[in-house]
């Protein structure tokens, strides 16, 4: 879920396969298509490198409907683009996968990077350098020290190179668990709320018309259209001490706080926009609370995911939610 940062587009490739319409809805598709826009990119390789893969993606969700499997379509991709190299159609170059700015609760950090090209090399430096053809190539995990600035490229046989990404890692401790919570209920209190804003600093300018205990964060309500806020508090039951990702995708605006401190800002007005943010957290409960909020033109839109110690990157599970 790196490339969500890394490359520019509203819907990167996972997006395109995983993506999934509700049920009433789905029932009436009777096929798929894609448009693009380019902008200054519109003609040339930018064109094609902004088309490929995603729209094998597109196929391939078009053929397997319900019975998807991101990681077998991208083992099978991969032996894909030795075909687009013979047909000379130009795509985009996946970077490396496992590397972004972290936290670490060692002296050590563990690098781990994978590409998903069939016969591409992660080339990375150690000293803050561009990785070249004359760089190390990774070939397994290793340690370095915690702060060390690395960087990396995807490297095909022909030559190309994807874009570089860069990571580091900072130390840090695990915030304790609250150790005096007496009582808590299954689920998250949820607040509805209603009103105009363009940033979630003015949410006490809205007018909560609704409170209720919920299993899930998600808009719970498709009938709220527009100008309308959701929050919701309660605490996270964390299974074992570890660094979690906690992702927000959204619009328009969402902030996420643990423990009273924001760990991901999505603030603001803007079409579809996905951050992570990493937190270091001990075992057990912590305060938690989500805010949302929809006002613009653009689409709405609301996901809010979390993977860490032995999660695959899921929505919150509801086992974990109290009041």
């Amino acid at each position: 879920y790196d490339n969500e940062r890394r490359w520019a587009v509203s819907a990167p490739l996972h997006m395109v396969y995983k993506h999934a319409l509700p049920d009433l809805k789905s029932e009436n598709i009777r096929g798929m298509h894609a448009c693009y826009w380019g902008g200054v990119d519109s003609i040339g390789d930018k064109m094609f490198e902004s088309i490929f893969p995603r729209i094998i993606a597109l196929a391939e969700k078009t053929w397997t409907g319900k019975n998807e499997n991101y990681p077998d379509f991208l083992s099978r991709l991969s032996s894909q683009y030795s075909l687009l190299d013979k047909l000379n159609v130009p795509y985009y170059i996946a970077h490396p996968e496992g590397l972004f700015n972290d936290l670490c609760v060692k002296d050590k950090y563990t690098v781990d990077l994978s590409a998903s090209i069939d016969n591409a090399v992660i080339r990375y430096t150690l000293d803050g350098t561009e990785p070249d053809n004359s760089s190390s190539i990774f070939t397994k995990p290793f340690g370095v020290e915690t702060g060390t600035l690395i960087k990396a490229k995807t490297f095909l046989p022909n030559g190309k190179s994807s874009i570089t990404v860069t990571g580091n890692s900072s130390k840090t401790e695990f915030k304790p668990a609250i150790s005096d919570l007496k009582k808590t209920e299954p689920g998250i209190k949820l607040t509805v709320l209603k009103g105009k804003i363009s940033t979630l600093r003015d949410k006490e300018k809205m007018t909560p018309v609704l409170e209720r205990i919920v299993t899930r964060i998600t808009n719970p309500d498709p009938a709220l259209k527009h100008n309308f806020g959701l929050s919701f508090e309660g605490f996270i039951d964390i299974p074992s001490d570890g660094v979690y990702s906690f992702i927000l995708n959204s619009c328009d605006g969402s902030n996420l706080f643990i423990d009273g401190d924001t760990v991901v800002s999505n603030d603001g007005t803007h079409p579809r926009l996905t951050i992570l943010q990493r937190v270091a957290l001990a075992k057990g409960l912590h305060s938690f609370c989500i805010d949302y909020f929809y006002s613009s033109i653009f689409e709405k839109h609301f996901v809010v995911e979390m993977a860490g110690e032995g999660m695959e990157r899921q929505e919150i599970p509801t086992t974990m939610l109290f009041h």
